[in-house]
């Protein structure tokens, strides 16, 4: 052979086995996955099928606990459940948790089930983080039974929880505000309206939902009320009823403007926003056309990226 043609030979040989070195780390990555284990088995973009469940790419919730005892392991909780009780889940297990400041409730691990009391575990609460909205919560539990009394554990790590969740607000103001309605004073002890809950309208053949979607939503204060809909295709929250000291009125379409300043994340969800009201005559049975304008500050949830309209 000449030594052209050895050199084309060899060439040919390096060509075919960097093919096949390529095509092994491809099938490798495919059968393998993300290596980071926070978003391992969720593809970009890819909701949770679980209802109520959300993974960390959309609210960055989460840690491990490292388990000691009679078993050895790691909970990598990546995953939230937001349905009635808040858990955080994993592969094998979930912990579940009550309470505002949470607390850890219980435990499941491998088929176990560990019930907890709020003193079965220490607790350290860090501070929110605003771009997030959330906090980090240190959980120490130390020689915890299963329900059937067969296994004893020890539990220790750090966790990533929404801010609410764990009752730290930082230098976000407290909720609530007054509003002037003519001569009356509307007290709000708290303020918070959520922007999830569709209006359901029950018939003799079921129930709907109203298209396109409204959302009704209501802001209690300590001698009344305010009533809103929300419309989520234009984001739009508008006030379309007032209650003052037992006399309450419609509000007329665009008789009232609604201004919203973000002042901060309270979770991944909640939005502390100041709302400002003014409406140039609300008509009030018994008492008449009254203005009504004051600022409340409100934890909103699920607020819109771009705000309200």
């Amino acid at each position: 052979m000449t030594s052209s043609a050895a050199r084309q030979s060899l060439l040919v040989l390096s060509i075919a086995f960097a093919a096949v070195v390529v095509a092994t780390l491809a099938l490798t990555a495919l059968l393998v996955g993300d290596s980071n284990p926070a978003t391992a088995g969720q593809r970009d973009g890819e909701p949770s099928s679980a209802p109520g469940v959300s993974g960390p790419a959309a609210t960055g919730v989460g840690g491990v606990l490292a388990i000691t005892g009679d078993r050895a392991d790691a909970l990598l909780l990546d995953r939230e459940v937001v349905d009635d009780a808040y858990a955080l889940l994993a592969d094998g297990g979930r912990v579940v948790f009550e309470g505002t400041p949470a607390t850890v409730s219980r435990i499941e691990l491998d088929g176990l089930s560990f019930y907890l009391d709020p003193g079965d575990c220490d607790y350290s609460i860090g501070e929110r983080d605003e771009s997030s909205g959330l906090a980090a919560l240190g959980v120490s539990c130390v020689a915890i039974g299963d329900i059937r009394e067969t296994v004893m554990l020890s539990v220790e790590g750090s966790l990533r929880l929404p801010a609410d969740r764990l009752g730290v607000r930082g230098e976000l103001p407290a909720t609530g505000g007054q509003l002037t309605i003519g001569d009356e004073i509307l007290a709000f002890e708290q303020a918070a309206i959520d922007l999830r809950r569709p209006e359901v309208i029950e018939t003799g053949r079921g129930s709907y939902s109203r298209y396109p979607p409204i959302y009704p939503v209501l802001l209690p204060a300590e001698h009344g009320a305010l009533e809103f809909e929300y419309d989520s295709t234009l984001q739009h929250l508008r006030l379309v009823r007032v209650d003052v000291a037992g006399a309450a009125g419609r509000v007329e379409d665009g008789g009232c403007t609604i201004a919203t300043r973000r002042l901060g994340q309270l979770s991944p969800r909640v939005t502390v926003v100041e709302m400002t009201l003014e409406c140039a005559g609300v008509d009030l049975a018994g008492v008449g056309s009254v203005p009504l304008s004051g600022s409340l500050v409100v934890d909103v949830a699920e607020l819109p990226a771009t705000g309200l309209r």
